[in-house]
């Protein structure tokens, strides 16, 4: 894995334009909002390059990667349902754990929708088999899964 400035090109000036989510920019918690201020003034120009493949301790019990699929503004979406209802019961959290544990949760839960929406975190999902004819050739059988789920839980 490289980490190089400026996309590799260290006489080039650093790009400074954020990327926003257009239905979420005025929707923010006051702690998403401050984040975002100090994104924007801390940018930092570094890209990551790489490449994904298994994992050592997947290879010694011999699971093999079937399928990655990699979780980008969707998840900042869940994080913000998690800040939504982490808000919503603010008591409750405060009397089991304290205020600090509160106000540390809500800056991490913050820091993540910033960091999904401008593109400085990704989350992978892989999924692992021991038999290779496990599964079908195609990801099919997902969304026909999803679509029996959906039928039987609208009957529920």
């Amino acid at each position: 894995m490289r980490v190089s400035p400026n996309d590799g090109a260290p006489d080039r000036p650093a790009r400074t334009a954020l990327p926003r989510v257009a239905d979420q920019r005025d929707n923010h918690s006051p702690t998403v909002a401050a984040l975002y201020r100090i994104a924007r003034r801390t940018r930092s120009p570094f890209r990551v390059e790489g490449a994904l493949h298994d994992h050592p301790s997947s290879e010694s019990v011999r699971l093999i990667t079937t399928d990655v699929e990699t979780l980008r503004l969707h998840y900042a979406l869940t994080l913000r349902h998690w800040l939504a209802n982490c808000a919503a019961n603010r008591d409750e959290i405060v009397a089991l754990y304290d205020e600090r544990f509160y106000r540390m949760w809500e800056f991490y839960l913050a820091g993540g929708i910033v960091a999904f929406e401008q593109g400085t975190m990704n989350n992978y999902q892989v999924q692992y088999v021991r038999d290779r004819r496990a599964l079908p050739i195609t990801r099919d059988y997902m969304s026909e899964a999803e679509a029996r789920y959906r039928e039987a839980s609208s009957r529920a």
